[in-house]
């Protein structure tokens, strides 16, 4: 609690935690605890330092992944949150990590939403176009989750033709796609 309170009432200081986790990040076994209390936190300097630590993390999956996955539980994603979750999916070869970074886009874009309505455009573009170049059975299922994840009512159209799918597992997945969806 004492860091939450330090990160909240003196965004200042941050800096020196992000320091500190450039310098130590790797040995630091609170490293996930600390991600967990910044994404709560959520004010700008606290995705600062996360998209800080996301970004020295890359070279390490299971590290990158942590940090990911609680990018995408902020609840009020900055456009630089939102920026970093894109860099990672657009850039990214390595498929655990592209996974991470898709779902936590997803969920961004529905906090984006409630947040700030339309500022998950660019996180909803970027769905949309992977649908366009014809997804493979893995990567649709992906797909569907992200969606869902996202809640966007845009993407709804997508969906719709799994739930028709002869692949019950598509099939299961489209379905499980619409729980956010508003409409």
């Amino acid at each position: 609690h004492r860091l939450k309170a330090w990160v909240f009432l003196m965004p200042h200081k941050v800096q020196k935690l992000k320091t500190l986790l450039r310098k130590r990040g790797a040995e630091m076994p609170a490293f996930g605890l600390i991600c967990a209390v910044l994404s709560n936190i959520g004010n700008m300097a606290a995705q600062d330092v996360l998209s800080s630590m996301l970004k020295e993390s890359l070279g390490d999956i299971g590290r990158a992944v942590t940090v990911l996955g609680y990018m995408g539980r902020i609840e009020k994603p900055t456009a630089a949150t939102r920026d970093a979750l894109l860099r990672v999916v657009r850039n990214t070869k390595e498929a655990t990590l592209y996974e991470s970074a898709a779902l936590s886009l997803g969920a961004s874009a529905l906090m984006s939403r409630a947040a700030e309505p339309g500022s998950e455009k660019a996180l909803v573009g970027w769905i949309k176009k992977q649908f366009m170049n014809r997804p493979s059975i893995n990567r649709t299922i992906l797909l569907l989750r992200v969606i869902g994840n996202s809640g966007a009512d845009t993407l709804l159209p997508l969906v719709k033709p799994y739930l028709r799918s002869k692949d019950d597992s598509i099939r299961a997945y489209a379905v499980q796609a619409l729980r956010w969806f508003r409409s």
